[in-house]
């Protein structure tokens, strides 16, 4: 029984204290270093990666759509091949650790930041999960 009794109470705190796993990061700063770049979301069917680059505060994210162009376009210039659109994005700290906000046209979304490493990034939970992958190409 004690043994049972442990063990929830260890899964319990598992639960609200290990929920983030940001390695790399012990600052808003250090977070936005480790976020710049290429992203490409887990799963998904699409060519889409999402670029993410901070100037001073300010944060924004491109979704760069590949547009598959025909073999004999093969020379044209990056920014043609993709239609491209853009959200801000802005990072914050509470208590229970950071959260990436991302501001739409039409609104806001702003979720915790679960996993954040060199390579992986992993914020909200259940059907508001996102998990991206570094895009290396």
């Amino acid at each position: 029984m004690k043994t049972l009794i442990s063990t929830v109470i260890a899964s319990v705190i598992t639960l609200l204290c290990g929920a983030q796993n940001l390695e790399c990061c012990h600052s808003i700063s250090e977070v936005k270093k480790v976020l710049e770049g290429d992203w490409l979301l887990k799963k998904d069917s699409r060519n889409r990666v999402y670029r993410i680059h901070f100037q001073d505060s300010a944060g924004k994210i491109e979704v760069l759509e590949e547009l598959n162009l025909p073999p004999k376009a093969e020379h044209t210039a990056v920014e043609d091949a993709y239609d491209i659109s853009e959200s801000i994005v802005n990072i914050s700290a509470k208590k229970d650790g950071y959260y990436i906000e991302l501001v739409y046209t039409f609104g806001s979304v702003t979720e915790r930041i679960r996993v954040l490493t060199e390579n992986s990034l992993v914020y909200g939970t259940g059907k508001s999960e996102h998990i991206f992958i570094r895009d290396k190409r």
